[in-house]
């Protein structure tokens, strides 16, 4: 009896789940530095949907990588002055992988040694906070257009770019992910809404 209630239960919330929204599509994060990929929204209720995207990067030229982000968005506002379905939203959430942190800056090193350290290895673990602010603009046929801005405030784990202050020899192993604010260039999203 109790494996009939399981699967009934179980069924119950597929069949929910499956009901809600959804809508799978590409991304373009930070006008490409920061990464192209595929995004998956789910969306919970009217105001409210998880956006998950796998990225492929390439930074500055010099690290492959990739990450993934997982954002809670929250729907603030539905303008009316477009003859499509559109959406103001807020969310934050988490990211990590495997990336380059290219744009970083010392004053204790010249312009060649920045560009060797940066040339022989910028990547690295990376975690952090996403922050995200969008419009998204859905048509009747089923394309939804995004655009939004992803901030990342996060740390990167790398041997050689974080050099150590006040005049020690060597580098910090862990640094602030300055690439990461380069997500406050737009991001556009390509998606089937279905």
């Amino acid at each position: 009896m109790k494996r009939i209630a399981v699967i009934i239960v179980s069924l119950a919330l597929s069949l929910a789940a499956a009901a809600q929204p959804k809508a799978v599509g590409i991304v373009v994060n930070g006008l490409g530095m920061e990464g192209v990929g595929v995004s998956y929204q789910h969306y919970l209720g009217s105001d409210a949907f998880v956006d998950a995207a796998g990225l492929f990067s390439y930074d500055m030229g010099y690290q492959m990588g990739g990450r993934g982000d997982v954002i809670f968005d929250f729907i603030v506002s539905r303008p009316t002055w477009t003859k499509v379905k559109a959406a103001f939203y807020v969310g934050a959430g988490l990211t990590g992988g495997y990336v380059g942190d290219g744009y970083f800056t010392s004053t204790e090193r010249t312009p060649e040694e920045k560009y060797e350290n940066l040339r022989v290895d910028c990547g690295g673990a990376m975690v952090g906070a996403i922050l995200n602010l969008g419009l998204e603009l859905k048509f009747e046929f089923g394309l939804q257009l995004s655009i939004d801005l992803k901030p990342v405030l996060g740390a990167h784990f790398n041997d050689h770019l974080y050099p150590m202050k006040g005049g020690d020899l060597g580098f910090k192993k862990v640094g602030f992910y300055s690439d990461g604010l380069l997500g406050i260039a737009p991001g556009i999203g390509l998606r089937y809404a279905f």
